[in-house]
C-alpha cells in the first residue's frame, strides 16, 4: 500500500510515490485492485503496453482517439458503486490534459461540470489519479487540481514534472495532491522500468530530406500552388537554395536546386512582383572578411510550379547576415530588411516597386550586427518595425513611420550573449507583440522571453532553460491557446509549452539531424495541428517532425427538435434569460399573427422549450431584431415595420422566462425602399439603440434613435455618413473601443474598396475619422467586423478568393478610425457553398474564423485561429453534420465558457432540429 505524506505546508505538495520495486505483488482477489479502474488514452505512446502492464484484476479502459474521452470516462463510470480508485493516463501540460479528441483544462472545466461531478457519486474517498507531463506544474497546473477536487469533491494526484520513462525525464511519482491518498500502484513494476514513453505533448519522429551542402536557414511557403506548404533552404556551402514541395501529407520531394549568391546564409519568402506566386530572397555573406564585392543579397522569382528563375543579386554595402520581409512604407509592395556584418551595425532597407526590383535602399545604424533579424508592429502605431541582434547581450529596434525612413535605435538588454532576435508573439495575450531571443552561439542552453509594453519598449527579459537556444520558432503545440516555444540545438528541438501569461515550462526533447542550424513551423500534414521542420547544416537534410498530440476541435453536444417546418420560420440568436448562455428564438407567421418561440439553452449543448408569445401582426416587411434595450443582459426583439410609409418599432421586453411583453411602440422614419436598420449602442449606456441608414438626394444620411431605457426610442441626430453609391455598405463597429458603436462605410472606387469610419459622438451624432483603403475590389469579396488582437477596438476582415483559394485580410484599427493591412492568410480552397462566421473558439478574446462547407455531403468546420496579429492558423478540421441543402450554422456561446460554439439548423420530415457543436 502506498500513501501521501506532508512535505511542506501546501496542500499540494504531498507525494504519492509508485515506487519501482516488488513491496507489494496483489493477489487478482485484492478488493481494493478489483475496483480499480484504468483510463489510457489511446494516443499516448505505446498504449498496449500499458494496457498489458497493469496488475492483474484491474479494470482497463482505452479511450478512442476520435471520440470526446470524457464523455467516455462518463458513460463507463455511470451508475458504477464498486470503484476505490480511478487512474487517467493520458498525455498532458500544465493545467490540461488531453483525452480523445478534447481536453480537460481550465478553460473547459465548465464545460464538463455536469459530467465531472458524476464522476464521484459512489464515494467521496475515490481518488482520481492524473497520468500526464506537467499537470500540476505552475499556477495552471495548481488551480486545475484545486477546482477539479472541489468539483468532484475527491482527492486528486497528478505530477509538476515529466511522467513515465526515466530516460526522457519521467518518473512515476505524482508528487501533487489534495489530501491524503492511499492507493495501490495500476502498473507493474516491471512496466514502469521498461516503458519507454511519456506523457506530454509529442511528435512523430524525424522524417529527414536531403537539400544542399550545408543548409543554415529554413523557411515555409506554398511555392507550386497546391495549398500545402513546402519548404526551402539557403545551402551556404553550395550557394544555392534547395525547394521541397509537400504531398500534403507532410512528405516532400526535391523540386529543385536554385543557384544564389556566395555563401547564402539567410532566406524569406513573399510576393515581390505581385502575381500571386512566392519568390525568395537570400543574404549572401559572401567571401568572408575579404574585399570581394560577392557579399549580395539574391532575389528569385517564383513560377508558382515549384520552379524559380535565375537569382537576381542586389550589392548594396556591407556583408549580409540576415532577411526579412514587410512593407515597411505602406504602399502594398513587399520591401527587404537586411541585416549586415559591420561596426556600427547596419540595416538596409530594400523598397520594393512591387515588380520585383528594389530600386530605393536606405541605410539605418544600430548598435549591433544584424545576425537575426524580425519584423513587427512592437508600438502598435500600425507601422511594421524591425528588430535585429548578435554579437553583443543587446538587440536594437528600429520603429518605422510607416514611410521610407525609421526612427533612431533603440538598444535592448536582454541577458543572453550572442543575442538574435529570432521569434516574434503575444505570450502573455495582452495585444502586444513580445520576443523571444535566443544565443546566436548555440552555446548557452537558454532563452529569454522579451514582454512588449505596446509603445516600443520592454519588460526585464524572463530565462527559460532549454536543451540548448540557438534558434526558436513558435506556434500552439498543445492547442490551448497559448503560444509555445520550439528551441533547436545540439541535434534536438526542445518543447517549451507558454501558459498564456508569458511563462514556459519545458515539455520534452525530440530528436533531429545534426547540428540544426534553423527552425520554423507550419501545419505540413493538414491535420491541423502545427508541425517543425529543422535545417540541419551537419547532415545536409532537413527534419520534419509532425505533430501528433492531440487538437482542439468541435465536439458534439445534443440534438433538439426545435419547432415544425414552416418557410417563412427564423431563428436568431439570444440570451434571453440573461444567464451568458445563448438561447434560440424561433419566429414564424400562423394565421397572420407572429409568433415567438423560445428554446433555452441547457448549458450542456440541449434546449428546452421556453414560451410561445404572439409579438405582432404578419406583414411581408416586417424585421425582427435582437436588441437589449433596456440593459437588463436580456435579449429583447425588436419589430420593425411600414404603416402608411412611416416606419414603426415595437419593442418586446424579454420577462427573463423565455416570453416577451410588450414595450412599446415609436415611429422610427418615414419609410423608404432603401432604408436599413442597424442594432448599435451609440452611447455606450448598456441600452440598445437604433441606426437609420438612408439615401437622400444621393447622400447617404444616419439617424440615430436612442433607447429611453423602457422599451421606447427618441431621435438623437441625423448625420450624413457619405455619398450613395450603389455598392456602399454600413457596418456597425467600436473602431476606438471607447464602448460607443460607430459606422464603417465600405464602397468601391476605381476598382478599389475604401473603408470610412463615422465616429459616435456619444450622443447619437457621427464624425468622419477616416478613409482608408482596405483591399482592391473584386465581385465576391466580403467583409467582417472582428477584434482580431484583442484590444477591444474592432478590425475588418476581408475575405475573396483567388485562383481557387479563400484568403483572408485583416486590416487593423489604429484606434483613430483608421486601418493598416495586418495579414493576408489563405483560409482554405474555394467552393460555392463555403460560409465564413467570426468566432473566439478558443476563449482568448481574439476573434477566430469558422468555416464551414460541404465535402461528400458532409458539412466540415474548420477553425482559423487568430494568432493576435492578424494573421490566422488552421486549428482543426471537424464533420459537424450531414449535408442537407436547407442547413443553416449559427455561431454562440452555449455553456457560458467564453468560446464560440455551433448551432446546425436543418429540417427532418418537418420538423426543425437543432445540433450544438460544443468548442473544446
Amino acid at each position: 500500500m502506498l500513501t501521501t505524506k506532508d512535505v511542506s505546508s501546501n496542500d499540494l505538495d504531498k507525494s504519492l510515490n509508485f515506487y519501482v520495486t516488488d513491496q507489494h505483488n496483489p493477489l487478482i482477489g485484492d478488493s481494493k485492485i478489483s475496483s480499480t479502474i484504468i483510463f489510457i488514452d489511446s494516443g499516448v505512446d505505446d498504449y498496449q503496453s500499458l494496457v498489458d502492464g497493469t496488475v492483474p484484476g484491474t479494470e482497463v479502459i482505452v479511450l478512442e482517439s476520435t471520440q470526446d474521452g470524457v464523455e467516455q470516462i462518463t458513460k463507463a463510470l455511470q451508475g458504477r458503486t464498486d470503484i476505490s480508485a480511478i487512474h487517467i493516463v493520458s498525455h498532458g501540460s500544465p493545467g490540461c490534459l488531453y483525452l480523445g479528441n478534447s481536453q480537460l483544462s481550465l478553460d473547459t472545466l465548465n464545460h464538463y461540470l455536469p459530467q465531472l461531478k458524476t464522476w464521484s457519486t459512489t464515494d467521496s474517498a475515490t481518488p482520481i489519479l492524473l497520468y500526464g507531463c506537467n499537470v500540476a506544474a505552475g499556477d495552471a497546473g495548481t488551480e486545475f487540481l484545486q477546482r477539479l477536487h472541489q468539483i468532484t469533491g475527491t482527492e486528486i494526484a497528478a505530477s509538476r514534472n515529466r511522467t513515465g520513462n526515466a530516460a526522457l525525464g519521467g518518473d512515476w511519482n505524482l508528487e501533487c495532491c489534495t489530501g491524503q491518498i492511499a492507493v495501490d500502484s495500476a502498473f507493474l513494476p516491471e512496466l514502469m522500468e521498461v516503458y519507454q514513453g511519456v506523457f506530454a505533448v509529442s511528435f512523430s519522429n524525424a522524417n529527414n530530406f536531403t537539400v544542399g551542402t550545408s543548409p543554415s536557414a529554413i523557411a515555409t511557403g506554398d511555392f507550386d500552388g497546391d495549398g500545402d506548404l513546402d519548404l526551402v533552404t539557403a545551402n551556404s556551402d553550395s550557394d544555392n537554395v534547395s525547394v521541397l514541395l509537400n504531398n500534403g501529407a507532410g512528405s516532400y520531394t526535391l523540386s529543385g536546386n536554385f543557384a544564389v549568391g556566395n555563401l547564402p546564409v539567410d532566406i524569406a519568402v513573399g510576393d515581390f512582383n505581385k502575381d500571386g506566386n512566392l519568390d525568395l530572397v537570400t543574404a549572401d555573406f559572401g567571401t568572408p572578411f575579404t574585399s570581394s564585392t560577392d557579399n549580395t543579397v539574391s532575389v528569385l522569382l517564383g513560377n508558382g510550379n515549384g520552379s524559380f528563375g535565375s537569382a537576381t543579386q542586389v550589392n548594396e554595402g556591407d556583408i549580409p547576415l540576415s532577411v526579412a520581409v514587410g512593407d515597411f512604407d505602406r504602399d502594398q509592395d513587399l520591401d527587404v530588411a537586411v541585416g549586415r556584418f559591420s561596426s556600427p551595425g547596419i540595416v538596409s532597407v530594400l523598397f520594393g516597386n512591387g515588380t520585383g526590383s528594389f530600386p530605393l535602399t536606405n541605410d539605418f545604424t544600430t548598435g549591433v550586427s544584424g545576425f537575426s533579424t524580425s519584423v513587427g508592429d512592437f508600438n502598435n502605431d500600425g507601422n511594421l518595425d524591425i528588430v535585429t541582434g548578435s554579437g553583443s547581450n543587446e538587440v536594437s529596434l528600429l520603429l518605422g513611420n510607416g514611410t521610407t525612413t525609421f526612427q533612431p535605435s533603440i538598444s535592448i538588454p536582454t541577458g543572453v550573449s550572442f543575442a538574435a532576435p529570432d521569434a516574434v508573439g503575444d505570450f502573455n495575450k495582452d495585444g502586444n507583440l513580445d520576443l523571444v531571443i535566443g544565443s546566436g552561439s548555440g552555446a548557452e542552453n537558454e532563452i529569454a522571453v522579451l514582454l512588449g509594453n505596446g509603445n516600443g519598449t520592454f519588460g526585464s527579459p524572463m530565462p527559460f532553460t532549454t536543451g540548448g537556444g540557438s534558434e526558436v520558432a513558435v506556434g500552439d503545440f498543445n492547442s490551448d491557446g497559448n503560444l509555445d516555444i520550439a528551441a533547436a540545438s545540439d541535434d534536438q528541438v526542445s518543447l517549451l509549452l507558454g501558459n498564456g501569461a508569458g511563462g514556459f515550462t519545458p515539455s520534452g526533447q525530440f530528436d533531429v539531424g545534426s547540428n540544426p542550424s534553423s527552425i520554423t513551423v507550419g501545419d505540413f500534414n493538414g491535420d491541423g495541428k502545427p508541425d517543425i521542420a529543422t535545417a540541419n547544416s551537419g547532415s545536409n537534410n532537413v527534419s520534419v517532425l509532425l505533430n501528433t498530440s492531440s487538437s482542439s476541435m468541435f465536439a458534439l453536444g445534443s440534438t433538439t427538435q426545435v419547432g415544425d417546418f414552416r418557410n417563412d420560420t427564423d431563428y436568431l440568436v439570444a440570451d434571453v434569460n440573461g444567464d451568458s448562455e445563448s438561447d434560440l428564438v424561433e419566429l414564424w407567421n400562423n394565421n397572420n399573427k407572429f409568433f415567438a418561440a423560445t428554446w433555452i439553452s441547457n448549458g450542456s449543448g440541449g434546449f428546452n422549450l421556453g414560451s410561445n408569445t404572439e409579438v405582432g401582426d404578419f406583414r411581408n416587411d416586417t424585421n425582427y431584431l435582437v436588441a437589449d434595450v433596456n440593459g437588463d443582459s436580456e435579449s429583447d426583439l425588436v419589430e420593425l415595420w411600414n404603416n402608411n410609409n412611416k416606419f414603426f418599432a415595437a419593442t418586446w421586453i424579454s420577462n427573463g422566462s423565455g416570453g416577451f411583453n410588450l414595450g412599446s411602440n415609436t415611429e422610427v422614419g418615414d419609410f423608404r425602399n432603401d432604408t436599413d436598420y442597424l442594432v448599435a449602442d451609440v452611447n455606450g449606456d448598456g441600452d440598445s439603440d437604433l441606426i437609420e441608414v438612408w439615401n437622400n438626394n444621393n447622400n447617404f444620411f444616419a439617424a440615430t434613435w436612442i433607447s429611453n431605457g423602457n422599451g421606447g426610442f427618441n431621435l438623437g441626430s441625423n448625420t450624413q455618413v457619405g455619398d450613395f453609391r450603389s455598392d456602399t455598405d454600413y457596418l456597425v463597429a467600436d473602431v476606438n473601443g471607447d464602448g460607443d458603436s460607430d459606422l464603417i462605410e465600405l464602397w468601391n472606387n476605381n476598382n478599389n474598396f475604401f473603408a470610412a469610419t463615422w465616429i459616435s459622438n456619444g450622443s447619437g451624432g457621427f464624425s468622419l475619422g477616416s478613409n482608408t483603403q482596405v483591399g482592391d475590389f473584386r465581385s465576391d469579396t466580403d467583409y467582417l467586423v472582428a477584434d482580431v488582437n484583442g484590444d477591444g477596438e474592432s478590425d475588418l476582415i476581408e475575405l475573396w478568393n483567388n485562383n481557387n483559394n479563400f484568403f483572408a485580410a485583416t486590416w487593423i484599427s489604429n484606434g483613430n478610425g483608421g486601418f493598416s493591412l495586418g495579414s493576408n492568410t489563405q483560409v482554405g480552397d474555394f467552393r460555392d457553398d463555403t460560409d465564413y462566421l467570426v468566432a473566439d473558439v478558443n476563449g482568448d478574446g481574439e476573434s477566430d474564423l469558422i468555416e464551414v462547407w460541404n465535402d461528400n455531403n458532409n458539412f466540415f468546420a474548420a477553425t482559423w485561429i487568430s494568432n493576435g496579429n492578424g494573421g490566422f492558423s488552421l486549428g482543426s478540421n471537424t464533420q459537424v453534420g450531414d449535408f442537407r441543402s436547407d442547413t443553416d450554422y449559427l455561431v454562440t456561446d452555449l455553456n457560458g465558457d467564453n468560446q464560440s460554439d455551433l448551432v446546425e439548423l436543418w429540417n427532418n420530415n418537418n420538423n426543425f432540429f437543432a445540433t450544438s457543436w460544443l468548442s473544446i
